[in-house]
């Protein structure tokens, strides 16, 4: 058996970054929803404020926000699949 010869170049990895970016997106609407419902006056400013008085009531707050975007991503990772699955049965048919 003869040996390998030697790559003239090293393998390169490939680094798929979109998951570090989604994370990165997520936290900016994080802040962002978080800033609307502290600093803006909206219909649920009383309540925000009510809890933004005790430990507690700013984890609650914070933990809501999280859920939002947690079921807002199911939501639009759903949407997407939907409408891959709907362009590949499309591109099979013509």
């Amino acid at each position: 058996m003869a040996p390998q010869p030697a790559p003239s170049e090293p393998a390169t990895i490939r680094r798929d970054y979109t998951a570090i970016v989604l994370v990165g997106l997520l936290g900016l609407v994080e802040i962002a929803i978080l800033y609307v419902l502290i600093a803006v006056d909206t219909p649920v400013t009383p309540l925000v404020r009510a809890l933004l008085r005790n430990p507690f009531g700013v984890f609650t707050l914070v933990m809501a926000v999280v859920v939002l975007l947690c079921f807002s991503m199911v939501g639009i990772l759903s949407w997407a699949e939907w409408a891959h699955k709907r362009r590949l049965r499309a591109g099979r048919a013509a």
